[in-house]
């Protein structure tokens, strides 16, 4: 037999008894490790405000060594879930049921109860919401297992896959976990990947095994399936490109990115058409991030230090977005087309925490869902938010970290909140309990592409921060 047959058989037989640990928890875990390699990051602090199958054959290549599984129930066959891929989505087996109440729905103050760290794998209920809540991860003491950034979503385009970052600890890295909708995870690899941040790392809003990221001048495709890398495009021209202090995701369709172009102390702002290959340069001037793209592709948001505008491909403004600032906004898009842009709003005729404004109707009213219109209050500091590309449920997930002016917890301090833009309604769904005592303990908040499910990074008070699953009614 040959040495390619034996590899490839190898291969294959630790996929399938990566699977079977998987499903069948109380099987023990086999004799091989993964793969922990170190990947050369840029550490940063910024962190934006957030908006399938379940079964892995054989034919799905990726490492899948299995390690760190955290179950639900007693490993019976109830307990597991398998999806037959008809709809692309997870399975919903083992999910829990959570209706919404007028706690949820209001406005009212809800204090912060005692809770106890959950363990790992265990379903418990947020005592003052009512909510689901289910710990994935199993951070060392100093170590930080979380979500990188709100947007773009922690989670693949058909959500079997979920992306974390690992610091703090002996390994420093991109982790990838296999995501069953029960509540479990299972880290299939470490990722051997350097981008430009640890944050501007995009899931494929079409392809479930790419990831995006930019490493040096080169917009790299890495598959996971396969462990194989493909230079899209070489920004010749250029000494360095990235995003800014922020993640600036790709268009729904994967076709049009906004990058910045560095060279020395100048910085040139950039848009790039896959399919065309059209790249459009301009000096950044007052733009302080990469363009973003819209979900429809027509057009890009730029924030500037006093606005945001819509401009074209050719960085040309359309219009500015009126009544909206530029800090931490995200964007979704209803079945319909309609496209909307989502952030905080502190002064002007309306104000608020997610504060919505059309960009398909330029005569549209802006509309705060969370706000004083509302019956919320004030918009507090430190807001994490970041929108579903899911287009039949444009939505975002919302983490607050602020407290009262005199130290009291006030109405969204310390809470996760799902916003549906469609309804223009808000449900407020868990406190966080994160202490928000350095970069990785911020309670960081990311939604999967249905809308389905809420992840969130907390420390919970101690010395470790791991990722949190809030499941969304």
């Amino acid at each position: 037999m040959s040495d390619d047959m034996d590899q490839m058989l190898d291969s294959q037989l630790r996929e399938a008894a990566g699977d079977l640990n998987f499903h069948i928890p109380d099987l023990p875990p086999g004799d091989f490790k993964p793969s922990r390699r170190g990947s050369t990051v840029v550490a940063s602090v910024a962190l934006v405000v957030m908006a399938g199958a379940a079964i892995w054959g054989i034919d799905r290549q990726v490492q899948s060594q299995p390690v760190e599984v955290a179950t639900v129930g007693d490993g019976s066959a109830d307990d597991q879930t398998a999806g037959d891929g008809s709809d692309g989505q997870a399975a919903e087996a083992g999910r829990p049921e959570f209706a919404l109440s007028d706690v949820n729905l209001g406005a009212e103050p809800v204090l912060r109860q005692e809770m106890a760290n959950p363990p790992v794998g265990e379903f418990v209920t947020d005592p003052s919401f009512g909510s689901t809540i289910v710990r994935l991860t199993d951070a060392e003491a100093g170590e930080a297992v979380v979500p990188v950034a709100a947007e773009p979503s922690a989670w693949n385009v058909d959500e079997t896959h979920l992306l974390l970052y690992r610091t703090g600890g002996e390994s420093i890295s991109h982790e990838l976990y296999r995501f069953d909708p029960s509540g479990k995870v299972q880290l299939v690899t470490s990722l051997d990947i350097a981008p430009a941040d640890i944050e501007q790392v995009y899931w494929s809003r079409v392809d479930p095994d790419i990831l995006y990221y930019v490493d040096g001048i080169d917009l790299v495709a890495y598959n996971v399936a396969d462990d194989s890398s493909t230079i899209l495009m070489s920004f010749e021209g250029c000494e360095q490109v990235d995003s800014g202090s922020a993640p600036v995701p790709q268009s729904a369709d994967d076709n049009r990115w906004g990058f910045r172009c560095l060279n020395g102390d100048a910085v040139e702002v950039m848009t790039y058409d896959r399919a065309s290959g059209a790249v459009q340069r301009e000096p950044a001037g007052d733009i302080t991030q990469a363009p973003h793209p819209v979900d429809t592709g027509d057009g890009y948001l730029v924030e500037r230090s006093d606005r945001v505008d819509l401009v074209d491909a050719q960085l040309r403004v359309v219009r500015t977005v009126p009544n909206l600032e530029p800090e931490n906004i995200a964007s979704v898009m209803q079945i319909d087309g309609e496209e909307f842009v989502v952030g905080p709003v502190y002064d002007g005729v309306v104000a608020g925490t997610a504060v919505a404004a059309s960009l398909s109707n330029p005569d549209a009213e802006p509309v705060a869902i969370v706000g004083p219109d509302s019956g919320y209050p004030y918009p507090p500091s430190g807001t994490h938010r970041g929108g579903t590309g899911q287009l039949d449920e444009p939505s975002l997930a919302v983490a607050v970290t602020a407290t009262g002016g005199d130290g009291q917890q006030t109405v969204l301090d310390g809470e996760i909140v799902a916003i549906d833009v469609a309804s223009s309604t808000a449900a407020r769904l868990a406190h966080h309990r994160a202490s928000s005592s350095s970069a990785f303990s911020l309670p960081v908040v990311s939604m999967s592409p249905s809308g389905r499910y809420i992840v969130f990074a907390s420390d919970w008070g101690g010395d470790a921060t791991n990722t949190y699953l809030v499941y969304r009614p």
